[in-house]
């Protein structure tokens, strides 16, 4: 004796007939990272609403003869919750002293360190001064819009006073040290990117060292966390390169040498995670297993 069943009777997978909702599967975070300038393009492949980016400016080049180290590039780390265009987006990374962008978002060039008693530069953090020279500031976090909103960058360091005796460039975190006794500046360390990063976890956005060469010699300051570049130890020796896709700033260089180029910049983009919200309704079993065990149900 067939049972009345006012849904609909049985369906195949266990459950009840009637209006089955269609929901999509959870879609994990991926991470895009650019090395060099591209475009982003979630069509098809990234349905998240949001997105979290991480970008660093190229890094500004060490002065040289008694010189600061440069600024790092200023650094942008969004919230979790910046919208995704669902188009394609252009994505610029920037080479030494250089501009990274993503869309409307852009991290400017690093300040270069002073060269010959000269001050630091400003930029996305402010490079070193050289020997009397004052420290450039930072430009990122008065940036307008959200590359302001959500950039990072701080002031170089003054120069010593000295000849061969610079300060160090600012770093995305803090600002760069000045020389004390026998060593030169140290850079500004850099920022890491958030916890949420998994395929592409990097620190960036370190500011580059300050040179000290009395005789017979010092030792350069040492380069921020992030790809800062050392300063340069003993007369007539250049500055170190900040790292390249860092936005570190470039080591100062002694007496009688020239400066260092700063490191290009970085572009992370990172889906992300959401978890389905399904509405009232119907839904096959297995779409239910499917979001409990990966406790996506709500």
């Amino acid at each position: 004796m067939a049972t009345n069943n006012p849904i609909g009777g049985a369906a195949s997978n266990g459950g009840f007939k009637g209006v089955t909702n269609s929901v999509s599967k959870f879609k994990p975070g991926s991470e895009t990272n650019f090395n060099s300038s591209g475009t982003f393009n979630p069509s098809g492949t990234i349905t998240n609403d949001y997105l979290e980016i991480v970008l660093v400016g190229g890094g500004g080049s060490g002065g040289g003869d008694g010189a600061g180290g440069g600024g790092a590039g200023g650094m942008i780390i969004t919230p979790a919750t910046y919208p995704n265009p669902k188009s394609s987006v252009p994505v610029t990374v920037g080479g030494g002293g250089g501009t990274s962008s993503f869309g409307s978002l852009s991290g400017v060039g690093g300040g270069n360190g002073g060269s010959y008693n000269a001050s630091g530069q400003p930029g996305g953090s402010g490079g070193g001064g050289a020997q009397s020279g004052g420290p450039g500031s930072a430009t990122q976090p008065g940036r307008p819009g959200d590359s302001g909103t959500y950039g990072f960058g701080n002031n170089g360091a003054a120069g010593g006073g000295m000849y061969d005796n610079g300060g160090g460039g600012g770093g995305a975190n803090n600002a760069g040290g000045p020389s004390p006794g026998s060593i030169g500046g140290a850079g500004g360390n850099g920022k890491s990117t958030p916890g949420n990063f998994t395929t592409y976890p990097a620190t960036l956005g370190g500011g580059g060292g300050g040179t000290k060469s009395p005789a017979p010699h010092g030792t350069g300051g040492p380069g921020g966390s992030g790809g800062g570049g050392p300063g340069a130890d003993g007369p007539f020796t250049p500055g170190n390169a900040g790292t390249p896709n860092t936005g570190g700033g470039g080591g100062g260089g002694s007496i009688g040498a020239g400066g260092s180029s700063g490191g290009s910049g970085r572009v992370i983009v990172r889906a992300v995670e959401e978890p389905a919200n399904p509405a009232n309704g119907v839904y096959k079993m297995n779409d239910v297993y499917y979001y409990q065990t990966q406790d996506a149900w709500n």
